[in-house]
């Protein structure tokens, strides 16, 4: 991909697969945080859509302009178009609208992989008490650990810089609303997460590992939150590719990579 293309939505692999799988970013981020994964499992012979969520890959304002169903309603409208059997991948807030749409019975995945997600937000007392007041006077928050030359880094990528903070109390929202249907959950799910996360403690993964029946743990040790950006990231992409794998169609996509 160009790194302009990071702020669309992007399709790769056979548009006849049998089998197919939709990749959702976090918040404040874009398409270019899935596109590594995206490549490889469109190499193994799937059919893989990246989805660009609503107020991202423009402009941080545009963030402050849209809420959870935007989210919801464009992933769902993704999912409605894609063929054969599917698997979802989210990462962050992609992992949560991934889980509450499995959750709420909007979307079947044959899998469901959910990454550094917080079903408990960072900070939970200051979205719940603070932004609410301090989103009269204030749209953003700097993003502390972002230095100034690593800016255009991440312009290239349709990244923001800053938190907008309408839009991460959108992101804390949905979070609440998913954790009590977690138990609603019956697709076999892969709950990756670094034991040296920075932003989501290991306490989102505690929970959703006793409520998600069919799920699995597959801890990194890498400290990241974004755990699926670095050249280190390929380990995890065939871990995830082996977890699809083992939960999808026998018969279809498989036999033809035997055959290989």
């Amino acid at each position: 991909m160009q790194s302009e293309d990071y702020r669309h939505s992007f399709e790769y692999g056979p548009t006849d697969a049998p089998e197919s799988a939709l990749l959702v970013h976090g918040l404040t981020g874009s398409t270019y945080d899935v596109s590594g994964l995206g490549e490889h499992l469109a190499s193994l012979g799937y059919r893989v859509r990246g989805v660009l969520l609503p107020g991202h890959g423009t402009k941080p304002s545009d963030l402050n302009k849209v809420g959870r169903s935007d989210w919801l309603n464009a992933v769902e409208d993704q999912w409605s178009g894609m063929a054969g059997v599917k698997h979802f991948v989210g990462l962050s807030l992609g992992g949560i609208i991934g889980a509450y749409l499995t959750a709420t019975k909007k979307i079947a995945p044959n899998t469901l992989t959910i990454i550094s997600a917080p079903v408990y937000y960072p900070k939970s007392w200051m979205h719940r008490w603070v932004i609410p007041w301090l989103y009269a006077v204030k749209k953003y928050s700097k993003k502390y650990w972002i230095k100034p030359e690593q800016f255009e880094w991440y312009s290239q990528r349709g990244k923001y810089v800053v938190i907008p903070l309408r839009g991460s109390l959108e992101a804390y929202h949905l979070a609440e609303e998913t954790r009590p249907v977690l138990g609603r959950i019956s697709a076999p799910t892969l709950i990756v997460h670094s034991r040296h996360d920075p932003v989501v403690a290991a306490r989102s993964v505690d929970a959703m590992s006793k409520k998600i029946v069919h799920s699995q743990i597959c801890w990194s040790d890498e400290p990241e939150h974004r755990l699926l950006g670095s050249e280190r990231s390929q380990a995890l992409y065939q871990r995830i590719a082996e977890f699809v794998k083992s939960n999808g169609d026998r018969t279809g996509v498989h036999s033809v990579l035997e055959r290989r």
